[in-house]
């Protein structure tokens, strides 16, 4: 073994629990006072309780509409799949594919990346985005309504 190693392992043998031993942080006062106790005083903090209320009132009833949105989103994405299984195997005239190719497309690109509800700043925003899901949905229904015609 080479000689540096041993001596500077044998340092820290003894140097470290003899440092543990006799801690020279011990014994300073600052190191065992105990915190000092701020007196209380009693002025009532009150964070306007009228905006809280408005502000739990108004996230409750974004939930609520976020949950219908939810609710439509799961709609078009039941007859999103519904029309895909029923036109599998129809045959039908390369311009009306085309026009039902871009009716699908819309329902599935407004599904892509629904925004979640953090990403809303208030009711009116929910209901626009639930008008507009709400629209995809009624297209698609008319648009079954229309294959089934022809088929």
């Amino acid at each position: 073994m080479n000689r540096n190693v041993l001596i500077i392992t044998l340092l820290l043998g003894i140097g470290i629990p003899l440092y543990l031993l006799f801690d020279p942080g011990k014994d300073t006062p600052h190191a065992t006072a105990t915190p000092v106790a701020r007196p209380q005083t009693s002025v009532p903090v009150s964070p306007q309780p009228d905006l809280e209320a408005q502000a739990a009132a108004r996230r409750a009833a974004m939930r609520a509409e976020y949950a219908k949105l939810e609710q439509a989103r799961t709609e078009v994405r039941q007859q999103l799949g519904r029309l895909k299984a029923g036109i599998w195997k129809l045959r039908v005239p390369p311009e009306q594919a085309r026009v039902i190719e871009k009716r699908l497309y819309q329902g599935h690109v407004l599904l892509q990346n629904p925004p979640l509800l953090g990403a809303f700043s208030g009711l009116e925003d929910l209901s626009r985005e639930l008008q507009k899901v709400n629209l995809v949905r009624a297209d698609l229904e008319h648009l079954a309504r229309e294959i089934e015609a022809d088929g």
